[in-house]
């Protein structure tokens, strides 16, 4: 039968050419906190081998419908179905049994350990006698890491690998664990461009082995270059589901929203001609052989620090508040 969806608006319908390979099929899921419904009979429904995005502003209730496909919260009414059988996840470890990983923002990585023994972490591999077996836990790693086309050293800290090195540990994680449906929750926030093409071409190899994902972004240009279909949400609400190649920017943002963007960074009136600065900052280095920083913040301003994980953000906002020390600062 082909899948048919509407949008809750009851707005244009979407039909698949044939009928899915369905590995996980979520129907009416609802779910509420003191206060605030934050699902609302959300269906999703995610075929074998495929890459789905799912799509909604901050607060539309993604994270909230991904913890419960982890069992980390319960609904409240609704239906878990991976292949045909309903399934009920009391808690994450039952997920991860019937086959479910996810990738979360903030890593689960223990900093000092190597890539091999945060694979296989409080489930080590052990021999005749009980004793670890180390080889045979480093070849396995050795052939994940193969299979995601990544090399890794396997006897370096976790904490000294890159960021992205970090990342592709954590999806070998979840896919030693025998992971069917992968969740990954905006893992390029933290990636360079070179480093995303290449989770990219990770998610490729991953889905033509047979594996589903679940992509949470907010960078529409990524859910076009690897994405299959899209599922929007909007304020704990099923909007639609569609095909990537059936859809635009426009389409999706409007879907998200409720209503058309005219602009995405809409003209801002220029800063009074006498407003004073309320922080100068001639100098600050924060290392001795770093660079010198110079800024200025004046009255009815936002100013922004932008820039990726470790290009020291956060360290010159320490410093200007006196936090943390730096070499030079006036």
């Amino acid at each position: 039968m082909n899948d048919v969806r509407r949008d809750a608006k009851g707005g244009g319908a979407f039909c698949t050419e044939k009928p899915m390979d369905t590995i996980l099929r979520l129907s009416h899921i609802t779910k509420s906190f003191p206060g605030v419904k934050a699902l609302s009979d959300i269906d999703l429904e995610i075929a074998r081998g495929e890459i789905h995005a799912l799509l909604g502003e901050n607060g539309a209730g993604k994270s909230t419908l991904m913890k419960i496909l982890c069992g980390i919260h319960q609904p409240d009414a609704g239906t878990i179905e991976i292949d045909g059988a309903v399934r009920h996840f009391a808690n994450y470890h039952d997920a991860v049994a019937a086959g479910i990983g996810i990738v979360f923002q903030e890593f689960s990585l223990i900093p000092h350990l190597d890539a091999v023994d945060n694979l296989f972490l409080g489930r080590e591999l052990r021999g005749r006698w009980g004793l670890r077996d180390r080889a045979r836990m480093r070849r396995t790693a050795a052939g994940l890491f193969a299979r995601l086309g990544v090399s890794i050293d396997l006897d370096a800290p976790i904490g000294t690998l890159s960021v992205a090195q970090q990342q592709f540990v954590e999806i070998g994680k979840a896919l030693s664990l025998d992971a069917r449906l992968l969740i990954l929750d905006e893992p390029t926030a933290t990636l360079t461009p070179a480093e995303a093409e290449h989770l990219f071409a990770i998610m490729r190899e991953l889905k033509r082995q047979g594996v589903a994902m679940i992509f949470i972004s907010h960078h529409l240009d990524e859910i076009f270059a690897v994405c299959d279909r899209i599922t929007v949400l909007r304020d704990g609400q099923y909007v639609a589901t569609t095909d990537v190649a059936r859809t635009d920017v426009e389409q999706l943002v409007r879907m998200m929203v409720g209503r058309r963007i005219e602009s995405s960074f809409p003209p801002k009136p220029a800063r009074a001609a006498d407003a004073q600065p309320v922080l100068e900052v001639a100098e600050l280095q924060i290392e001795r052989d770093g660079p010198v920083n110079r800024f200025a913040l004046h009255a009815g301003e936002i100013l922004g620090f932008a820039g990726l994980v470790g290009s020291g953000r956060t360290e010159t906002a320490l410093a200007v508040i006196g936090a943390t020390r730096a070499h030079r600062k006036d």
